[in-house]
């Protein structure tokens, strides 16, 4: 039978929801100090997964950019990428800040 990742994803996200109105300091459903160790439990995997994937990440991307100027057959090919990577590095974040401050 195939599963419903849609369904998964929008149990989880109720959740989640559920999870920060009951632990918040809005509503005072829960202690302060019982919802600080709660808190510091529930973190851990999230620590953990944001961990592993940098460890995965970082290594993937240096050795995919030492691969293209590897197999780049000129050095106008790697003169042109490095253009780019430049271009590209400048006006993502930029971009990024634009949307922000709206």
């Amino acid at each position: 039978m195939k599963e419903k990742l849609w369904l998964k994803i929008f149990v989880g996200m109720l959740a989640g929801i559920l999870t920060g109105v009951l632990l918040g300091s809005d509503l005072s459903l829960v202690d302060r100090n019982t919802a600080q160790l709660t808190t510091s439990w529930l973190i851990i995997p999230g620590l953990i997964f944001i961990n592993l994937l940098q460890m995965i990440m970082i290594p993937l991307i240096f050795s995919s950019i030492i691969l293209g100027i590897c197999s780049a057959e000129n050095l106008e090919n790697i003169k042109k990428l490095g253009i780019r990577t430049l271009i590209y590095s400048f006006l993502q974040p930029s971009s990024q800040l634009q949307l922000g401050l709206r």
